[in-house]
């Protein structure tokens, strides 16, 4: 976890585009209640079921542990709601091409059972692998925020905390949100767009 100064750099670096300063702070600045973790992790998942059947997305009460995460036609819902939310976004951001494959041709999500099978249908580079993880986590978390969820939960688990007192973070915050408004899935505060 970072440090107090290292979020106090990041939230300054941040500052300096008003849209995604106004989104970071949505995200950090929870309720001071505290958050029962337990209960957490499947708290709104009817919700987060919901949306994705809003957005034609089927989904089946499978652990991903024992199936994939998303199989090219299906969603495997029986986990947290923020890997549910997370996998979402994922859909939203594939092509339809990208879509009929297992984890989006990704390769293995983490928490994948069939690894292997999904690691042979990977299709796309890592270094776009990578910008579209980035993609996926922000556009999870902006509907957890929307959910009214801990999303610094996840926003921390997803390292965004990770080296936050480095000029390197906050950029690469501000060009993600940036990206995900450019692609219509965000809206100028930083809420989720179907």
């Amino acid at each position: 976890m970072v440090n107090d100064r290292g979020l106090y750099q990041l939230k300054k670096n941040i500052s300096e585009n008003k849209e995604a300063y106004f989104f970071f702070r949505k995200v950090i600045e929870i309720n001071s209640k505290e958050f029962d973790i337990d209960s957490y992790k499947h708290n709104r998942l009817d919700d987060a079921i919901l949306l994705a059947h809003k957005l034609g997305i089927k989904t089946c009460m499978i652990a991903p542990s024992s199936y994939f995460s998303w199989d090219g036609r299906v969603m495997a819902v029986d986990t947290d709601t923020s890997v549910v939310l997370h996998d979402i976004a994922h859909w939203q951001l594939a092509s339809p091409s990208r879509r009929r494959l297992p984890d989006f041709g990704l390769g293995a999500s983490p928490e994948t059972g069939y690894s292997r099978v999904a690691n042979k249908m990977k299709c796309i580079d890592n270094n776009l692998i990578e910008l579209e993880e980035c993609c996926a986590s922000l556009l999870g978390i902006a509907w957890e925020v929307h959910f009214g969820l801990n999303a610094r939960e996840s926003f921390v688990e997803q390292n965004w905390l990770e080296l936050a007192e480095r000029k390197f973070t906050s950029d690469l915050f501000i060009s993600t949100f940036s990206m995900l408004k450019k692609k219509g899935l965000l809206d100028n505060f930083g809420n989720p767009l179907i």
